[in-house]
């Protein structure tokens, strides 16, 4: 609505007493004009005064922007990823005008994790006649899941000689890098850890656990990816080399009992070893044997065992000598009785011979005794070393026990 004012009053004259009629008004703004300035044109129209006359200014009409409040709703996503669509709501549109509302981040695809403002905005042909009223977004960009695969060399091997190596493959599902480590688990037991290069990490053992092994890769994350654990992979895993006696404290059994016996475990381990076995350490008057005295291993894929013997050699000896002594005496007695039976006068070689038989009875029993031959009763320290040609492969701590 136009309106206009009438001053330059005299003697206490008014409007409502000095002036009849109106002017006419008129601009030439409509209600959809841009925002601007447009004049108000004054005519006479019937305004009349008898004492005065009237000059006539013109007015301004004008037109300002008109508020437009704008929203941004909030929207999250995944860091390496593509910025969603934003939405909000946008009001105050009038004369029709066909507004979009806009948005705007400083958020790209390789932003951190993090919080960042969503600045609405509007747009379309006649957005220059209003005033934006703006309430923010967030859009929140949380850490992405990486990917991990494993993977390994072998799925079955021995102990201690078997070398596996376990690949952990750990991958961006947006874009971007993983970083950091990989720790490879055996069960819930962690075996060994891997640095990320390039997106992989690997592991290589020898002394993965006897059994069967469920692995599993477990990647700790980074600033940008979330921790992720793999599938897990089964290894089974032998007894790797090695040889096991059933006891390694002997005794002789007593003093007239001059041998000791064990028996050694040998697992092949997936080793191509020729075996061979010995003691060091023993007095001398103690010996010892193994059976089979060499163990090829090549192709040996179970338990072999060796029996090993430990005796007092000397003393066998010892009583083997005497005996083949009385042996022979008896030889030569009985053949001096065949030749005395045929000629009577050979009765005084006869009775020679007898005495020399009771002489070295005598002797076998009363000379150098066995006992004096033995090793004398304690307890001995002597090691069984295991041997590939000239290289030990083992060597293990034995103790004998010989009684009084």
């Amino acid at each position: 609505t136009l309106t206009y004012g009438v001053t330059g009053f005299v003697n206490g004259d008014t409007a409502v007493t000095a002036v009849t009629g109106a002017p006419g008004e008129a601009t030439t703004a409509l209600a959809g004009s841009p925002v601007g300035t447009y004049p108000i044109t004054l005519t006479a129209g019937t305004l009349a005064a008898a004492n005065y006359s009237f000059a006539l200014a013109n007015g301004t009409l004008t037109v300002t922007a008109a508020p437009l409040t704008a929203t941004a709703n909030n929207a999250s996503r995944v860091y390496g990823a593509a910025n969603p669509t934003f939405t909000g709501t946008l009001l105050g549109a009038v004369n029709g005008d066909s507004l979009t509302e806009t948005f705007a981040t400083t958020a790209t695809a390789t932003s951190v994790p993090g919080t960042y403002a969503i600045v609405p905005g509007s747009a379309g042909a006649n957005v220059a006649n209003y005033t934006v009223n703006g309430t923010n977004g967030t859009l929140t960009i949380s850490k992405a899941t990486a990917g991990i695969l494993l993977s390994t060399t072998a799925t079955s091997g021995f102990n201690g000689s078997t070398s596996i190596t376990l690949t952990a493959t750990v991958s961006s599902p947006t874009s971007g890098t993983p970083t950091g480590t990989v720790t490879f688990y055996s069960g819930a037991t962690a075996v060994g850890t891997g640095t990320i290069a390039a997106g992989v990490a690997t592991f290589t053992t020898t002394a993965l656990p006897v059994g069967s092994d469920s692995m599993t890769a477990v990647y700790a994350g980074d600033a940008n990816f979330a921790g992720a654990t793999s599938s897990s992979i089964l290894i089974t895993i032998a007894a790797g080399f090695g040889v096991t006696p059933t006891a390694t404290a002997l005794a002789f059994p007593s003093a007239g009992y001059q041998q000791a016996q064990t028996f050694l475990t040998i697992n092949p381990g997936g080793q191509s070893y020729t075996l061979t076995f010995s003691c060091n350490g023993l007095p001398a008057k103690l010996s010892c044997g193994f059976s089979p005295a060499t163990l090829p291993l090549s192709g040996v894929s179970t338990p072999q065992t060796v029996q090993m013997l430990v005796s007092n050699s000397s003393a066998t000896a010892s009583v083997r000598e005497s005996g083949r002594g009385i042996e022979l005496a008896g030889i030569s007695l009985a053949g001096l009785l065949l030749i005395g039976l045929r000629r009577r006068r050979l009765v005084r070689l006869m009775l020679v011979a007898v005495v020399a038989l009771v002489g070295m009875a005598a002797m076998s029993g009363c000379g150098t005794s066995p006992a004096a031959l033995q090793q004398g009763a304690g307890t001995y320290n002597f090691n069984v070393v295991v041997s590939s040609g000239s290289t030990t492969v083992q060597t293990i701590p034995f103790t004998l026990t010989v009684p009084q």
